[in-house]
């Protein structure tokens, strides 16, 4: 009898389960003579099959994710990027200088507090710095 031929390029569970149930029918046909969906020995390929689907799933993960063109998790990327000489700025609150100027004029002149909450049409503002 042949050996069934295997592909080490299959990577999804279905494809490695019935490799392996073949390779068994191949080597061992009359020590593993049936293939029952409640039996252990099934239950035991089921497993083996699922790891190699996980183990291959992970695989493929960290070898997209060591090139920028194909990295999907933003830290790869960041680290890719750090290798490059690149340097990532903290987040910064956004800031904006505003100058008041009174319509009417007043005689006196307007305090506006630290922490006086303004508002231009629809744009709120937290006065932070005097």
């Amino acid at each position: 009898m042949t050996e069934p031929i295997l592909s080490y390029t299959a990577r999804d569970y279905p494809t490695v389960l019935q490799q392996l149930i073949s390779r068994i029918k191949s080597r061992f046909p009359n020590d593993w003579p049936e293939f029952l969906n409640t039996g252990i020995g099934k239950s035991i390929l089921d497993v083996v099959a699922w790891a190699h689907g996980q183990r291959a799933f992970y695989y493929d993960m960290q070898a997209l994710n060591c090139f920028l063109e194909t990295a999907t998790l933003p830290e790869s990327v960041m680290a890719i990027a750090r290798q490059l000489g690149y340097e990532r700025r903290m987040a910064t609150a956004a800031s904006v200088s505003v100058i008041f100027t009174p319509t009417p004029s007043q005689p006196v002149p307007v305090t506006i507090r630290q922490g006086e909450k303004l508002s231009v049409d629809e744009i709120k503002f937290l006065l932070e710095h005097l």
